[in-house]
């Protein structure tokens, strides 16, 4: 698995070249991916914590995602807090806008 470690010192800018890079029905060389879209750092955790999302590309609205070992409730979360991504999933942001999503 891959993962965003949540104690990182710096942020992680994600940069976007194509929001579409995999998801083309036209490129048949290009697996077909659903996209799951993400407007805060709930709704990231819940995406990259969700099994039948395996395969999909994460489409993170612009904003900033900061990290927690806890939710707002004060509940634990999975993985200590880290975003491990699903197998084959992608994780894309703004497209032609690599500071508009920034992932503490």
């Amino acid at each position: 698995m891959r993962t965003l470690s949540l104690y990182r010192s710096t942020c992680l800018t994600i940069a976007v070249a194509a929001l579409a890079t995999g998801c083309r029905a036209s490129d048949s060389t290009e697996p077909t991916r659903t996209i799951v879209p993400v407007e805060s750092v709930e709704q990231l955790y819940a995406a990259v914590n969700n099994p039948a999302n395996a395969g999909s590309a994460i489409s993170l609205a612009a904003g900033q995602y900061v990290l927690s070992v806890n939710d707002a409730s004060g509940a634990a979360r999975p993985n200590g807090g880290r975003v491990e991504l699903q197998r084959d999933m992608a994780v894309y942001g703004v497209k032609d806008d690599r500071t508009a999503v920034t992932i503490d």
